[in-house]
């Protein structure tokens, strides 16, 4: 409000832009989401300015991902790399975008193609040292090299991801994905312990969680489609015999009273 009020319309598009692709994303909020994105778009486009019109589509890209809308996020994260494609010193914005083209792909299936954005993506990312949105580019990498069945580099590519989020404290939007996608790659190779992993997301959402109201945090528990799949594993798992299930949850988690 603060920047429209000022006219300072690159302002107001970064704090639109984060409650889109930030808070209102992350909380379940998708109404609120779009809406931003949708005006922050608009004034990128009204300002002619490229680069942060390819930061709002590669926004909306993500919101799409959410909504299970693959093949549209697949277009919308492509224009976003042509628009940067024309630029000089778009560097990480590109390789952002190129990391969520990589992701998508991977949930669509292309897993070779996925690997290939997703390392040049680790690799820009590893020499500019942007260590923040490195992490996310491992931990979906990891999981295309173990989909892919190479369960060794799919497995140290994951544990690189969890050594370097401890490393940077945590500070990534959601961290439970890092956890949870070491889960999934432990589960597929059959190896433990891979419930402490599954249990450490958990706990990122039930962090998160505690941070909000009980109706914000009813919506980051139940619309918010990571959270969900974290949350419907974790319910699997609790209903397991009481003599397994003890022996794998330590009693601080029980005692949460997660589900």
């Amino acid at each position: 409000m603060t920047s429209r009020s000022a006219g300072y319309c690159r302002g107001q598009i970064s704090c639109l832009n984060e409650i889109a692709n930030g808070i209102g994303r992350l909380v379940g909020n998708y109404a609120w989401a779009w809406d931003a994105s949708s005006r922050a778009l608009r004034l990128a486009r009204l300002g002619g300015n490229d680069l942060l019109t390819a930061v709002c589509k590669d926004t909306q890209a993500q919101l799409l991902v959410e909504e299970g809308r693959l093949e549209e996020a697949l277009f919308e994260v492509g224009e976003a790399l042509q628009l940067l494609s024309r630029m000089h010193g778009s560097i990480g914005p590109s390789q952002e975008s190129l990391a969520r083209r990589g992701a998508i792909l991977l949930q669509l299936g292309n897993l070779p193609q996925a690997i290939a954005d997703l390392e040049c993506a680790r690799r820009t990312q590893t020499e500019t040292g942007d260590r923040l949105v490195l992490v996310d580019t491992l931990t979906y990498l990891a999981l295309a090299y173990a989909k892919l069945g190479d369960a060794d580099r799919g497995l140290a590519t994951s544990e690189e991801a969890l050594r370097l989020l401890e490393q940077i404290g945590f500070a990534n939007y959601q961290p439970q994905r890092v956890f949870w996608h070491h889960y999934l790659i432990l589960e597929m190779l059959d190896r433990e312990p891979r419930l402490d992993y599954l249990r450490r997301a958990v706990e990122f959402i039930e962090a998160q969680a505690s941070t909000l109201s009980r109706a914000q945090a009813w919506r980051l528990r139940t619309r918010v489609p990571l959270n969900c799949e974290i949350l419907a594993a974790w319910e699997q798992h609790s209903q397991a015999p009481d003599s397994e299930r003890r022996r794998a949850e330590p009693q601080a988690v029980q005692a949460v009273g997660l589900l």
